[in-house]
C-alpha cells in the first residue's frame, strides 16, 4: 500500500519524495518484539532487510499469522488517528532494517502534497475550462479531489456522438 498511497496518478514520487525525509532507520535482532498489541499505533514501518513477524496474541493458530520481508510495510493502523495495534510484530531474524516513519508525519506530509496537488487542479480547471471559471473555491476543489487526470495519445478518441462519455 505504500507506493499506492504515496503516487500521484500520474506515477510520479513526488510525495514519495518528501517522505523519505521523514524515515528513520531502526535495527532489530530475531525474537525482538518491535510493538505489542494494544499499544499506540504511532509508527508505520517498512522492512529494509529481514523479516517480520506479525501475530494476534494469544494461541489462535494461524489464524492472523503472517510474515513481511524487504520492500514490504506494516502498522498501517499508524495512518489512523488514536489508533492501537491489533497484532504483535516480531524480527524473525538478526540484522533486521526497518524504515520507521512516525504516522503524524506520513499523514501530514501526504495531506499537504494532495492539498497542494488539488490546488493545481483547481488553477488548471478555472484557466482551461471556462465553464468552470465562476465556480466557488469549495466547489472546485470538491471537483478536483474526485477528478482524475488522464492523458491521451494524439488522434486517440475520447469520445464519440450518440455513445456514453465516460467523464467529464
Amino acid at each position: 500500500n505504500y507506493p499506492i498511497l504515496t503516487k500521484d496518478t500520474g506515477g510520479n514520487e513526488e510525495c514519495l519524495q518528501l517522505i523519505i525525509h521523514k524515515i528513520r532507520v531502526r535495527n532489530a535482532n530475531a525474537n525482538e518484539i518491535i510493538y505489542n498489541s494494544g499499544e499506540d499505533a504511532n509508527v508505520f514501518y517498512l522492512v529494509f532487510k529481514g523479516r517480520v513477524k506479525l501475530d494476534f496474541p494469544g494461541d489462535i493458530g494461524n489464524l492472523g499469522h503472517q510474515v513481511v520481508g524487504p520492500t514490504e510495510g506494516f502498522g498501517e493502523e499508524a495512518l489512523s488517528v488514536g489508533a492501537l495495534r491489533p497484532l504483535v510484530a516480531t524480527a524473525v531474524e538478526d540484522g533486521t532494517i526497518l524504515g520507521t516513519v512516525r504516522g503524524f508525519s506520513f499523514r501530514e506530509t501526504t495531506t499537504a502534497y494532495r492539498q497542494g496537488q488539488n490546488l493545481l487542479a483547481k488553477r488548471f480547471l478555472t484557466d482551461m475550462v471556462p465553464l468552470l471559471a465562476g465556480w466557488s473555491t469549495n466547489r472546485l476543489l470538491a471537483l478536483a479531489e474526485m477528478a482524475e487526470r488522464r492523458r491521451y495519445l494524439t488522434g486517440e478518441k475520447i469520445g464519440q456522438q450518440g455513445k456514453p462519455v465516460p467523464g467529464l
